[in-house]
């Protein structure tokens, strides 16, 4: 006895040596391929950081030739080759109270405090990681978990891009912890609220989630935030004679018909977003009905999920749900590969329910999230033109309905899986009521 209890110490301290060497590994791929990497002029921060200086001097935000004039005339843009035309403003005007901070500071400075922003995200998505997973910190789960969410790439392409996914996610995350607790309510809607405000399509889906498992409060003060945050900058706009609901559906309407959002086949950067539409309009041309199956077969799989979910929640399971909430998220509306940071909470539910007799659940689910380790749009972008294979490959229908929407194949797995795991529960929990 005592010579296994030595060998089972030994393979634990083992186990933990190599958790901490792969987490100092990890974390080093995060800060090359993230903050290291981070141009003078993140595509997506430059969209927002111009629409949001437009909001604050009084001008039409969704207003090409305004946002233009902006541009030029920012500290700290001088001699910028930016393509103008590629100045977009696809967000709601709650965004913009939110980012008026960093938009009133000089462009490169602007950067510089958005890329920190980021940084202190991740820190929060690891520790509100190890909070709903329930593993500490110094443990080889709670060491494997923060090494996996630093070597989630969309986590990286947020950085190089300035988006807002990563700081809404972890701003989903953190509210998520805080109405665990029960008693912090208020803080949880909150910050669930900022979270919407930064990016809607991210976080509504977990306002909703909450709401349906009993936090009536903590969704109705995140209703009212964002509610708040949106009226505020809407009376910034309408004060200044703007008419932006219909200037906000004028750029929507361009950038999803014909525009870099157009799920349909003849837009060539259609493979770079992750949601089922472009799939489907492999198969299906008219729009209506397009979106009427990807609906459809979303909603089949939340109310397969709504009936499978046991009645005695315990942490796994409610992680599960998270991570099928996250999944779902991602493939019913519009969401390129950076939105998958949201993958953070599957990857939670996997480090926090695993056990031996799961090993196959275990293997699935690695396999279906191991692909958003790599970049593959990116990938595609930098070698499509000069490799010939590669060129072909995005050609041939293999390459149109299978390897480029691999991460919406990746999606649906893990919505399936989860859904599978959430029966099986529900089954278990069935034959013990049933029992002797």
């Amino acid at each position: 006895m005592n010579d296994s209890a030595a060998k089972r110490a030994r393979r634990t301290r083992t186990a933990g040596r190599l958790a901490g060497a792969g987490l100092l590994l990890a974390a080093g791929v995060l800060l090359w391929r993230g903050p290291l990497s981070v141009p003078a002029e993140p595509y997506d921060f430059t969209q927002v950081y111009v629409a949001t200086r437009a909001w604050l001097a009084g001008g039409d935000v969704y207003d090409l030739a305004t946002r233009r004039a902006v541009w030029r005339e920012a500290p700290g843009t001088t001699g910028s080759r930016r393509d103008a035309e590629a100045l977009t403003a696809l967000y709601p005007p709650g965004l913009y109270p939110l980012l008026g901070p960093a938009a009133a500071l000089p462009f490169p400075w602007a950067v510089r405090a958005w890329t920190a922003v980021g940084g202190l995200s991740v820190v929060a998505l690891v520790v509100a990681g190890w909070r709903l997973a329930g593993v500490r910190p110094a443990s080889i789960r709670g060491l494997a978990l923060a090494a996996a969410l630093c070597l989630l790439a969309p986590i990286q392409t947020n950085f190089r891009l300035g988006q807002l996914g990563l700081p809404a996610t972890a701003l989903v995350m953190l509210g998520l912890w805080a109405g665990w607790s029960g008693r912090r309510w208020a803080v949880s809607g909150l910050v669930l609220g900022l979270a919407v405000g930064l990016k809607p399509q991210l976080s509504l889906p977990f306002v909703l989630y909450v709401l349906l498992r009993g936090g009536w409060r903590e969704a109705g003060v995140a209703v009212a935030v964002a509610a708040g945050l949106t009226g505020l900058g809407a009376a910034r706009l309408w004060l200044a004679g703007v008419d932006w609901p219909t200037g906000l559906a004028a750029e929507l309407a361009a950038f999803t018909d014909g525009g870099h959002g157009d799920p349909m086949p003849a837009n060539p950067h259609r493979w770079q977003m992750i949601d089922l539409a472009p799939l489907t309009h492999l198969a299906i041309e008219h729009r209506g009905v397009a979106a009427a199956v990807v609906w459809g077969l979303v909603a089949g799989l939340a109310a397969a999920a709504w009936l499978a979910v046991p009645r005695r929640g315990d942490r796994p399971t409610e992680l599960t749900v998270l991570g099928l909430v996250a999944a779902l998220s991602l493939l019913v509306v519009y969401h390129r590969f950076y939105d998958a940071v949201l993958l953070a909470l599957p990857v939670c539910a996997l480090l926090c329910g695993w056990r031996r007799r799961h090993r196959i659940v275990a293997i699935l689910a690695v396999g279906l999230l191991l692909p958003f380790a790599v970049n593959l749009p990116a990938a595609v972008r930098v070698f499509g033109g000069r490799v010939g294979w590669v060129s072909g490959l995005v050609e041939s229908p293999f390459g149109r309905w299978v390897a480029l929407p691999v991460y919406t194949w990746c999606l649906l797995g893990l919505a399936l899986l989860a859904v599978g795991v959430l029966s099986r529960r529900r089954g278990a929990e069935r034959g013990a009521d049933d029992g002797p």
